[in-house]
């Protein structure tokens, strides 16, 4: 008798531990991507702005005149939610303007609490199935001219800046709204579409932060010479075959199958897209900002530059060739005025003498 009552007591924990794996199990697999309503209100600054729903997508136009005010749209979404569970904001975005717009992020908590994107924390950005990580910069992601692709946004990377205090948990177990502020380009009329919008579990980026593309995020551009940078990739097997190339085919600007990027003085500042193809499986890449010489244009306190001076920039500085040719055209001339010298004196030797003669 009591074999069997300890029996069921343990058939009866049997049960119950069977019970909360089969719920967990269930739970754990009915979670998934939230999209999110894109059914927005909107605040305007210094523009007028049309948004325009298009099936599931929006587009944004907005006009404003060209001055030095500061112009923004916000739209925004007063909800009630748990995002406790998911982990990145999700992105799919088209910029329709030829010059770069930029947007914001932010989400407010239940005690009205703002967190907006956190200066110099890493986003990821896809682009022609090109995966590459950014910085947050004037605390807004740069959205490039002619752009189609989509952004993932950590919420590790949002920061309420008044009391310094990083979104965690506790403040995605209960949200009050979240929203998105457009800054327009230089342009008068501006055109980006939002496509979609959705909430992301961690697992599903874990990939895009342990694959690192490691090397200068900006490189400076010679003054004379070359500038060189070495890149490598991290996080991947030792049997993975990768191969360097950029997104867009680059002038004076070459990559080598050892990552090692070269570029010369010819070369223009902007930004470039390095891309590595893994395996013939899947690309990585980094922007890499190309810069002017740091040292251009400053002298020392005694008034020296810092650098040296191409021939073009200065046509007091020269190449060898031309120093040589000076020489030499020095040295002509040199031996020409002796040679000139010897034979007026000569003549006139000659005549000296033929004088006395006669």
């Amino acid at each position: 008798m009591k074999i069997l009552k300890v029996f069921l007591c343990y058939l009866k924990y049997f049960i119950l531990v069977f019970i909360f794996f089969i719920n967990s199990t269930f739970t754990s697999s009915g979670i998934s991507n939230k999209n999110l309503d894109l059914s927005f209100k909107k605040v305007e600054s210094n523009l007028s702005a049309n948004i325009i729903h298009e099936n599931t997508s929006i587009k944004i136009e907005t006009d404003s005149s060209k001055n030095n005010k500061e112009r923004y749209l916000y739209v925004y979404k007063n909800i009630k939610d748990d995002w406790n569970v998911f982990h990145n904001f999700y992105i799919e975005i088209q910029n329709k303007n030829k010059s770069p717009q930029r947007i914001n992020l932010n989400i407010q908590s239940k005690d009205t609490l703002d967190f907006k994107l956190k200066e110099g924390s890493e986003i990821f950005i896809e682009n022609q199935n090109i995966i590459y990580s950014d910085k947050i910069k004037d605390g807004c992601i740069d959205i490039p001219g002619e752009f189609e692709g989509k952004i993932y946004v950590n919420f590790s990377s949002f920061i309420n800046d008044k009391n310094n205090v990083m979104l965690d948990s506790d403040v995605l177990s209960d949200i009050n709204g979240w929203g998105i502020t457009f800054i327009p380009s230089s342009e008068e009329h501006n055109v980006i579409t939002i496509r979609k919008v959705s909430l992301l579990l961690e697992e599903q980026l874990e990939s895009l932060h342990n694959i690192k593309i490691i090397g200068d995020e900006e490189v400076q551009i010679p003054v004379l010479g070359q500038s060189i940078s070495q890149y490598k990739v991290s996080g991947l097997e030792q049997s993975s075959k990768i191969k360097y190339s950029f997104v867009e085919k680059q002038n004076n600007v070459n990559i080598s199958q050892e990552g090692k990027l070269t570029l010369n003085n010819e070369v223009q500042p902007g930004e470039i897209i390095l891309k590595v193809n893994v395996d013939d499986k899947f690309k990585v890449g980094k922007k890499i900002v190309l810069t002017q010489s740091w040292s251009i244009n400053q002298k020392d306190k005694d008034g020296v530059p810092y650098t040296l001076v191409s021939p073009k920039q200065s046509p007091t500085v020269q190449n060898m060739k031309t120093v040589n040719a000076m020489n030499n055209s020095v040295n002509f001339i040199r031996i020409l005025f002796i040679s000139l010298l010897a034979i007026c004196l000569g003549i006139y030797l000659y005549w000296k003498k033929h004088l006395k003669t006669e």
